[in-house]
């Protein structure tokens, strides 16, 4: 056996040398997706205080990274037809409401694990209708879904997001606002990615 080993020494280094690559190549893999998760970006849009029209809405950074809120953008899913429309500007406050301007916009930081009230749905509605000009057919609304657009702090990287529907009941003359998703869905694919631009020059 000694014999055959000495033999073959050359042959069985390279391999065991070939082994130990492929293990730390493994280890190295490993720690790049855990690293690339860990940090990856994720936007959270909720509804809280009810489910009707003065529920509020909130945008919250489930990440691990602070991001910077840079647009909130709903398609209106209303008699029929579905309109685009950016809500990044509190629209429907006036000015003399107001404490501070900066309140006048949704856009701003959001550290890990914080959430920005955007407004109540109702404000969305009004929002959308002054930013169309033009009155919404509130109560022939179907559904409207929301888009939060994100920066992150490599600028470089493509803009990041997500997105979730929200479907409209009426019950007793009331608008009841739900979601089929518990989760908000993250936009991860690149042509998902590149149309968040122009969600925000629409």
């Amino acid at each position: 056996m000694w014999t055959w080993l000495s033999s073959y020494a050359a042959q069985i280094s390279a391999i065991a040398d070939v082994a130990m690559v492929l293990i730390w190549l493994t280890y190295l893999h490993v720690f790049v997706i855990s690293y690339l998760r860990s940090n990856r970006t994720a936007i959270h849009i909720g509804m809280v205080t009810g489910a009707r029209a003065d529920a509020r809405c909130v945008i919250a950074n489930v990440g691990s990274a602070p991001v910077y809120l840079l647009g909130v953008a709903a398609d209106m899913d209303c008699a029929g037809t579905i309109q685009p429309v950016l809500l990044t500007d509190r629209l429907e406050l006036q000015d003399q409401d107001l404490a501070d301007p900066r309140q006048r916009t949704t856009q701003g930081t959001l550290g890990p694990g914080e959430a920005r009230d955007i407004g109540s749905f109702r404000d969305l509605v009004d929002r959308a209708a002054i930013r169309l000009g033009h009155d919404l057919p509130f109560d022939g609304c179907e559904a409207m879904t929301l888009t939060a657009v994100v920066a992150t702090r490599e600028a470089s990287s493509s803009l990041q997001g997500g997105f979730k529907r929200f479907g409209i009941a009426w019950e007793d003359g009331q608008a009841i606002f739900s979601s089929p998703d518990l989760l908000t869905r993250q936009i991860r694919s690149g042509r998902r990615r590149r149309r968040l631009r122009k969600v925000l020059t629409e």
